[in-house]
């Protein structure tokens, strides 16, 4: 996708990253620039053939992270209530952009102003 639509790599990733810090999510900010470049190719682009690569694209990655999101699921399951930290420790992601998440995050950022009331 790149190579095809830079611009647009780089406009859905920014998007991605907003809308994941918006949801206070790890798993949001890490793939919502994929699911956004299908409707940027289709709306933006107007390139019905991108935007079928991309979907198709998003296809095959869902596909291959179902294991990683069943793994999700049942964290999420067990009743266990996991910080983006230890999300992002299971998924290899890094420590610091789930710590992030932890702190600046809208989510975040509501809890700590309803401790304060």
């Amino acid at each position: 996708m790149l190579a095809l639509d830079p611009r647009g790599v780089v406009a859905t990733t920014v998007a991605g990253t907003l809308v994941g810090f918006l949801a206070g999510n790890l798993l949001v900010l890490r793939w919502a620039g994929m699911v956004l470049l299908v409707p940027w190719s289709a709306l933006v682009r107007r390139d019905r053939a991108l935007a079928g690569y991309a979907l198709f694209a998003n296809i095959v990655f869902f596909t291959s992270m179902r294991r990683e999101l069943a793994q999700y699921a049942a964290m999420v399951g067990d009743g266990e209530d996991p910080s983006q930290q230890e999300i992002a420790s299971e998924y290899g992601m890094g420590a610091g952009l789930g710590r992030a998440l932890d702190r600046y995050s809208l989510p975040a950022l509501a809890r700590r102003l309803r401790s304060r009331a």
